[in-house]
């Protein structure tokens, strides 16, 4: 994994570029990405479920929804407050954002009160786009 990050990084290397035909294909991928806002609370559901089965612990979630009109899209905001070591936290983001490809992680902190402390506090900054 480490080689193909390397590979990728590498000057001069380009992402592929998308012909102008294949521009159409990926936004409806994109739109079968998209979580119904109705699903809402079974996404809610999994978060915790994954916490809990990974050894995560959640503290209280701060939630903010806005609607793009332009889009057409619904942004459900949410800043998670984990604890656990790094690995769990880690496994925790990618599970869930393999199980929801809508799911973006805008940014992550953490912070640790000693260097010899196992356990890491985080704060992890999740988009989930949904249709309305």
């Amino acid at each position: 994994q480490a080689a193909e990050l390397a590979h990728l990084n590498a000057p001069g290397h380009a992402a592929p570029r998308q012909a102008a035909g294949d521009q159409d294909n990926s936004v409806e991928h994109f739109e079968r990405q998209l979580t119904s806002a109705k699903d809402r609370s079974k996404f809610l559901a999994q978060m915790w479920h994954e916490a809990d089965r990974l050894g995560v612990r959640l503290g209280k979630v701060d939630f903010h929804e806005d609607v793009d009109a332009a889009g057409g899209y619904v942004r459900l905001r949410m800043n998670v407050p984990a604890s656990g070591s790094y690995p769990a936290i880690k496994n925790f983001t990618f599970v869930l954002m393999r199980a929801y490809p809508a799911l973006g992680l805008e940014t992550i902190e953490f912070k640790r009160e000693r260097v010899a402390q196992g356990d890491v506090d985080g704060l992890l900054h999740f988009v989930l786009m949904m249709r309305p």
